[in-house]
């Protein structure tokens, strides 16, 4: 099952209008705890970054899945939230993706001042850090993008991997009137940097992981971004149909089912048929049928060594046994013979 934790409004340690505190994160956290999958449905400009901080610790010890997908802007301490979670989506006609370098309002001497500063250049490091891990790009390009302070294209947040673009509502369009006097030299250059980047995504796109995509019993097509073999499916990955978060139960050719909920797949449904339902009364009649062989086994066990026990007991007997001589006397003339008489009472020897 899926849990979807809102947060909505700027991350505040009090709660007032339109803000969203560290007391309702542990409030949704608690309702979820028989959830695997936790999902992230955000839609703020930021806020405290120890706020932040304190949920996305919270996150990783809860033990979930994590799922991030946005429905309005996803800005500068609300990202690093959006960036803790193993699946990301983000809709652009819903909001801005805006990475940026912490900001504080101080007051004081220079001395307060300069470890003011000190503190914000170690926070930004830290959370430049923290995208670069996430995304894999480097950490200076990740700085650069910070110190710019504009949001991220869509192209940018796909190809650098900050996120998965469910749609995709603009195609850039790179025109230089080389005619026209009325463009500077720098602009020209600016047009030709901006084509070069897209040119080179391009590229890199050529290169990109394909993602999977499957057909299931009835021809429908689940796409799968994250993944490129079928042997890499579990719960919570990411999957598209037509471009739209997958939702519903999804047959399988071989009787499974995979179930969506906002284009996150939170349970694999096993085969069931009667040919396994069978299988396993067979194997419980099997097993009954193995312990009523094992009591009579240890009954006849036990037949076994009381026989054994009674047989020694005879042969103690007979090796104990001294026949008694008895004289008889022969009428005929002959030499008298000794014979032996053996009386048997009572099971014993005389």
């Amino acid at each position: 099952m899926r849990y979807i934790i809102p947060i909505h409004g700027e991350l505040e340690f009090e709660k007032r209008n339109d803000t969203f505190t560290l007391n309702d994160f542990l409030l949704h956290l608690n309702n979820a705890k028989n959830s695997e999958v936790i999902h992230l449905d955000i839609s703020s400009i930021g806020g405290y970054v120890e706020v932040a901080d304190k949920i996305i610790d919270l996150l990783k010890n809860s033990g979930k899945v994590i799922t991030a997908s946005n429905s309005g802007h996803v800005m500068s301490a609300a990202s690093l939230i959006f960036m803790s979670a193993s699946v990301r989506t983000f809709d652009p006609t819903k909001g801005d993706f805006l990475i940026h370098n912490a900001w504080v309002e101080v007051q004081g001497e220079a001395s307060e001042l300069e470890r003011q500063a000190k503190e914000l250049r170690a926070i930004e490091k830290n959370y430049a850090q923290i995208y670069s891990q996430v995304t894999g790009v480097d950490i200076s390009i990740i700085q650069e993008l910070m110190n710019q302070n504009t949001p991220l294209t869509s192209e940018q947040i796909e190809s650098m991997n900050f996120a998965h673009i469910l749609k995709e509502q603009y195609k850039a369009v790179a025109k230089i009137n080389l005619k026209s006097n009325k463009m500077t030299e720098e602009q020209i250059k600016e047009n030709f940097d901006t084509l070069g980047d897209k040119i080179l995504n391009g590229i890199k796109s050529l290169f990109k992981q394909k993602a999977l995509v499957i057909a299931d019993a009835n021809g429908t097509e689940l796409t799968m971004p994250d993944i490129n073999d079928i042997s890499e499916l579990k719960i919570g990955i990411a999957a598209t149909v037509n471009g739209e978060p997958a939702n519903g139960e999804y047959p399988q050719a071989d009787g499974t089912i995979l179930k969506f909920e906002g284009g996150v797949l939170v349970e694999i449904v096993p085969v069931q048929n009667e040919d396994v339902d069978a299988l396993k009364e067979e194997i419980e009649a099997l097993k009954s049928e193995n312990e009523v062989l094992k009591t009579q086994n240890e009954q006849v066990s036990a037949k076994l060594i009381e026989i054994e026990k009674d047989v020694k007991e005879y042969k103690a007997l007979a090796s104990n046994f001294k026949p008694k001589p008895q004289t008889q006397t022969q009428t005929d003339g002959k030499k008298a013979t000794f014979t032996y008489k053996k009386e048997i009472k009572n099971g014993i020897s005389n």
